[in-house]
């Protein structure tokens, strides 16, 4: 989850006089002209047909080009395959750093795209679904979407795009006829195009901090969905990490916050310890203990002391075993414990952000009012 660069754009160029290839120019590679059918790009392009002057998606120059010059382009209907390698020599694009968001911590924006980047949109038009946590339930949200303030706002994969009235959007239609200053999630050019969140496989779930209404976390009357998950790689991509308001290395055994995505880091499920009935129950005397184990290679929750760390799966564990405070893992809500530990529970005490640590805090503590932290449910 390294910080998000944009991709050096390629010039259109046309090969060959007249704008006629020579047959040894076959098959035209990204940006390249002029192609009259898709046979003639090389695999992963189709040939873009245009007029004069009209941009060229993922390329740079079209909108100068007075020509009526086809050139091939990447095959967005394919994008999750990843992006054809561009020919040598792109111009770079001019940088502009984001500034800090309202989490307080660095903007993960990579650089801003200028207002000259393609318009001709793949993925379509512009959609103005919500501001300030309006509809929150909209968030994160996809490709060409927004209003967005900060790159969590937008599914993992694509970066809020910041702009100016009228400013293009890249890869979307409309950005040049929106007025105002409304800012849209867009995609870098060059990672896996994004899928929306989408249910773990059978069997597993995400574990997501509990939120309802009346909750103020980072200042906010809406819900962002900010799961659990391992080996988070620092915010953004710095390797450093959140315990309260100090930055920490982090480490891939260890626990945190991260926006709820589709990310197998994320997915978790229970496995039975004991033969013992799972009882509703607000006593967790009566609440049958388990190991929460990942997906990915059986690694189990692990207690040492405060800090929760991932280990080998060992059913003899002590420190492996949790149980539901408040509820059952069942349940709508519940608070993750150990027996003997009841007075701690499983939270990040804070207000959620991305890289926050997960860990054993007092319990009465971390259910104050409007920063309730201490129960999840399942997602």
């Amino acid at each position: 989850m390294g910080e998000k660069q944009p991709r050096e754009l390629v010039r259109v160029t046309s090969i060959g006089s007249n704008g006629s290839p020579p047959a040894d120019a076959f098959p035209l590679q990204l940006c390249q002209g002029d192609c009259d059918r898709d046979a003639d790009c090389d695999e992963g392009l189709i040939c873009f047909q245009r007029g004069p002057n009209v941009p060229v998606p993922g390329c740079e120059g079209g909108a100068s080009e007075s020509s009526q010059t086809d050139f091939c382009i990447f095959d967005f209907s394919s994008a999750g395959a990843g992006t054809p390698q561009p020919t040598p020599g792109p111009t770079p694009r001019p940088t502009t750093a984001q500034p800090t968001t309202t989490t307080g911590m660095p903007s993960q924006s990579p650089s801003q795209v200028p207002s000259e980047a393609p318009s001709q949109g793949p993925f379509g038009r512009i959609e103005y679904v919500g501001n300030e946590g309006t509809f929150y339930s909209a968030y994160p949200m996809p490709v060409c979407k927004g209003d967005c303030d900060v790159d969590d706002d937008c599914i993992e994969g694509l970066y809020c795009h910041q702009r100016g009235s009228m400013d293009a959007v890249p890869y979307c239609d409309g950005g040049e006829e929106e007025r105002s200053t409304a800012d849209f999630c867009a995609w870098d050019g060059e990672s896996p195009v994004p899928v929306p969140v989408s249910d773990p496989p059978e069997g597993y779930f995400r574990l997501k901090l509990y939120w309802e209404e009346g909750y103020h976390w980072q200042n906010e009357t809406f819900e962002r969905e900010w799961c659990m998950m391992y080996d988070y790689q620092g915010y953004p991509g710095t390797g450093l990490c959140w315990v309260g308001d100090d930055a920490v290395n982090c480490d891939q055994d260890q626990v945190y916050v991260g926006k709820c995505i589709q990310d197998e880091r994320m997915w978790f499920t229970f496995v039975n310890v004991s033969d013992a009935p799972v009882e509703i129950s607000k006593q967790p005397s009566f609440i049958d203990e388990r190991l929460i184990m990942t997906g990915d290679n059986e690694r189990c929750l692990t207690r040492y002391d405060r800090e929760i760390w991932l280990e080998s799966c060992d059913p003899d564990n002590f420190r492996q075993r949790w149980i539901a405070l408040n509820g059952n893992f069942d349940g709508e809500e519940f608070e993750i414990s150990q027996r003997g530990f009841t007075h701690q529970c499983v939270t990040n005490d804070h207000h959620p952000k991305s890289g926050e640590v997960v860990e054993l805090h007092d319990c009465e503590a971390s259910r104050a009012y409007d920063s309730q932290t201490s129960f999840w449910n399942l997602y």
